[in-house]
């Protein structure tokens, strides 16, 4: 266990440089983010300046990438430590051209409450004909209202993302609770992943093809994108394919479905893995779990 907290080896320079790079490439981004504020004009905000930044942290990436395929790289412990690093450097920047969290933050603000966001539109909510707890977290919440994106429409988030939602509102709202909610999304995420490389006979350093990838860290640290609650949750589903679990798959891959829609598109694939024997005990929990994840609806 100590040898995680060291290099596997000493690092090769190209494998220094590109970490040297991710740092320096996303510190930079973090400095210049408050030029992003909502209130601040589009033409004033240093667009050009974050994509090159963003493309000379794929660069870095790219260097790292290399050096960890061809066993050159950096041992566990110090790509968690980096990749931890990263995401914590990014933890108190503005969000950058992005403004979906504001609907995260109402749904999650009316689900606290026990209001149904699939019921009144945040536009809804400030008329004096909505119903009165509506009209109560329109005033409380007035500036949040005034930024969600198109107010005229209720939530198209399913239900398993509502919870999520909640939960960052619970953590104490903001951008800090829903970036806990993504970050133990992401270690929870990165743990399945660790164990799926394990039993796959791979190396465990090929994590770092995630964790240490600025696109990922980008747009769930930065972006708030909740995007990272689908990775324990399709990387789990993975794992329990490989296991006699495929039940339990189909079920995470439902669960997911009640993230974002897409992860029905894998239900196929598990279908394939299944086999004969156990595919119809994988259509009925990945259609329980995701009937559960889409009931509120």
């Amino acid at each position: 266990m100590s040898g995680l907290l060291k290099f596997a080896r000493r690092p090769s320079i190209v494998t220094i440089l590109g970490v040297a790079i991710l740092i320096l490439a996303l510190a930079g981004l973090a400095i210049l983010s408050p030029a992003f504020e909502w209130s601040r004009p589009g033409h004033t905000r240093p667009t050009l300046v974050i994509c090159a930044l963003i493309a000379v942290s794929g660069l870095g990436f790219l260097l790292v990438g290399k050096a960890v395929i061809e066993g050159r790289g950096l041992a566990l412990g110090p790509i968690i430590a980096i990749g931890l690093g990263l995401r914590l450097v990014l933890a108190g920047s503005t969000p950058i051209w992005e403004d979906d969290f504001y609907r995260y933050l109402w749904d999650g603000a009316a689900v606290s409450r026990g209001l149904d966001p699939y019921r009144v539109s945040p536009l809804m909510a400030g008329d004096p004909t909505a119903p009165a707890p509506w009209q109560a977290l329109s005033r409380d919440e007035a500036d949040l209202r005034e930024r969600v994106n198109h107010p005229q429409f209720r939530t198209l988030y399913p239900a398993v993302a509502q919870g999520a939602f909640a939960a960052a509102w619970t953590l104490g709202g903001g951008l800090l609770g829903l970036r806990l909610v993504i970050l133990a999304a992401e270690a929870a995420g990165l743990f399945v992943l660790l164990v799926l490389l394990r039993r796959q006979g791979l190396p465990l350093a090929w994590s770092a093809l995630y964790w240490l990838n600025p696109l990922a860290i980008v747009s769930f640290v930065n972006g708030v994108h909740f995007d990272a609650i689908l990775i324990p949750l399709i990387a789990g589903a993975g794992l329990a394919m490989t296991t006699q679990c495929k039940g339990i798959g189909s079920a995470l891959i439902g669960l997911a479905a009640g993230v974002k829609l897409w992860p029905i598109l894998l239900w196929p694939l598990m279908m394939r893995i299944a086999g004969r024997t156990g595919w119809v005990r994988s259509c009925a929990c990945a259609g329980n779990s995701t009937l559960s994840s889409l009931s509120a609806r």
